[in-house]
């Protein structure tokens, strides 16, 4: 068993394809890589990393507070905010999508908030977006999966075993 401790890398770029090239090839090199877009959101990204839960919420409140539409470091909050506080966490969903309406991301997050409390068609409706918006990305099987979760919970096992394969596939890389 290996107990050496992966090395961390916080990549601040304020061009997200420059911090999704650098994190993909630092990351290669076996790294454990977080990305920021500003110095405000890598004090957050810090904060987080060290577990300092309360101190990061309020770097994230600070830089929403301090950079109109902020879409980043909403989506991060609300990822923080998840399990102890989900109502928060999906308002911030919703503000990173409002702020950015191409984050697919942004939508597939909202569609797991909205799913965990039960709200079906808003769900299905931010997953399908999220997955019209960036069909390919990382965290495009959770809208997959969502989007199952939601049709078995409809009786529609056909439609969700369809999308089941579906984010399988994309975690096979294909």
């Amino acid at each position: 068993m290996n107990t050496e401790k992966q090395p961390r890398v916080l990549v601040i770029d304020d061009e997200e394809d420059m911090r999704e090239v650098l994190s993909r090839m630092i990351g290669a090199l076996g790294c454990e890589v977080s990305c920021a877009a500003s110095a405000e959101e890598s004090a957050a990204a810090v904060r987080e990393a060290r577990g300092q839960i309360e101190r990061a919420v309020a770097e994230y409140e600070a830089e929403i507070a301090q950079t109109p539409k902020a879409f980043k470091a909403a989506f991060n909050l609300g990822k923080l905010l998840m399990r102890a506080r989900p109502e928060e966490a999906r308002t911030r969903f919703r503000e990173s999508v409002e702020w950015n309406p191409e984050f697919g991301t942004g939508y597939l997050y909202l569609a797991k908030s909205l799913l965990d409390t039960g709200e079906l068609d808003e769900a299905e409706e931010a997953a399908q977006t999220g997955l019209a918006k960036n069909p390919e990305s990382e965290t495009a099987p959770l809208g997959h999966y969502i989007l199952a979760d939601i049709y078995n919970r409809r009786g529609r096992p056909e439609e969700a075993a369809r999308e089941v394969a579906a984010a399988r596939k994309l975690e096979r890389g294909g």
